[in-house]
């Protein structure tokens, strides 16, 4: 999983700051170029994990949807439904996300509680 972590640190980098400014206050989304800055950097996290995802889903044909999924997320995001960011009722690009990752740690056999403790899972 060492080709996933640095995209996996990235994403989750990106989710907070969409949901915490850098002081730690909870964002209400109210400075819109804030959350462009947001949101451009989860497109080219997106982009900058292209490469990986098709690999997987070369590897392990049965995750193969997640390509599909994560790119109509962003897609979804860049026409501005910012809730497909990482709201946990719709097919967000975060939860998707999780889903992978999740995905992942059962075909390698690794628990979440020992990736949390290596700081690789949420």
């Amino acid at each position: 999983m060492h080709g996933f972590d640095p995209h996996n640190s990235e994403l989750k980098a990106t989710i907070s700051a969409w949901q915490l400014r850098a002081d730690g206050t909870p964002n209400d989304h109210a400075d819109p170029l804030y959350d462009a800055g947001v949101i451009a950097r989860l497109q080219r996290a997106h982009d900058d994990a292209s490469g990986l995802l098709d690999d997987l889903a070369t590897a392990a044909p049965r995750l193969g949807h997640y390509p599909v999924r994560l790119g109509a997320a962003a897609r979804a995001v860049e026409q501005g439904d910012t809730r497909f960011v990482a709201n946990p009722l719709a097919d967000s690009y975060h939860q998707v996300w999780f889903e992978l990752h999740e995905d992942l740690l059962g075909l390698l056999g690794r628990e979440r509680e020992a990736e949390a403790m290596a700081g690789r899972a949420e």
